[in-house]
């Protein structure tokens, strides 16, 4: 009738609220779940877990991130022979070889570090780098030294088996292929040489030297071409 007040309009596509709490706010209304299906639960963090998230938020140093924890030792030893410019270990990991600055290559027993070192000497220069054989039943140890030359020895006697030389500079880095058949030596003359330790002789050495060679003589050439023109 007259005087009574026309109910709002709303606009198209908007919804009007339904059962409005006091105030004009909308009631709060509960989400329903799909019939059948059982409401999500939110898992909550381990125990552990919890804690230690709280401990780092916190600063406990017993919870520091591997970024952050200082790693410590198991066991330090005092070598004061000369210092020490590579280390390999055995296959098996009871042994480990150091080449030093003294020109031996030591092997240390380290289950057993109260036993004095094995000195495997031979090298006329510092030991640069060492690596150990993975065939265990033919253990080999491999050394380069700044006398140019490397060796291969019996990881199991001591004894020096071969000499390998053919290198002009110092022989910086070795390795063995993985059957121990094929040791792999590098050097500051800027060569690999591959060595069959089957036979002992150095694989492709000539080839690399006569590349060489035709290399340097290609660059002398384009060189001298650039400055006649």
């Amino acid at each position: 009738g007259e005087g009574q007040p026309e109910p709002e309009q709303t606009e198209p596509g908007q919804v009007e609220p339904e059962n409005p709490a006091e105030g004009g706010e909308p009631a709060q209304t509960q989400q329903s779940q799909p019939s059948g299906e059982p409401a999500p639960e939110q898992p909550e963090p381990a125990q552990g877990e919890a804690q230690g998230e709280a401990a780092v938020a916190a600063g406990d140093p017993e919870y520091e991130s591997d970024d952050e924890k200082e790693w410590v030792p198991e066991k330090v030893v005092e070598f004061a022979a000369n210092d020490i410019h590579s280390l390999a270990f055995s296959p098996d990991e009871k042994y480990a070889v150091g080449g030093c600055g003294d020109k031996v290559v030591y092997v240390w027993d380290i289950v057993n570090f109260e036993t004095e070192p094995k000195e495997l000497i031979g090298h006329e220069g510092l030991v640069m780098s060492v690596a150990w054989s993975h065939d265990e039943e033919q253990s080999m140890i491999l050394s380069g030294s700044a006398d140019c030359t490397a060796r291969v020895w019996d990881a199991k006697t001591f004894q020096c088996l071969h000499k390998l030389v053919g290198h002009e500079e110092w022989v910086c880095s070795v390795h063995f292929a993985f059957d121990g058949t094929v040791g792999v030596t590098g050097s500051w003359d800027h060569f690999v040489a591959f060595w069959d330790l089957g036979s002992h002789k150095r694989e492709s050495w000539r080839e690399m030297q006569e590349q060489y060679d035709a290399d340097v003589a290609a660059r002398k050439e384009r060189v001298a071409k650039a400055r006649r023109e």
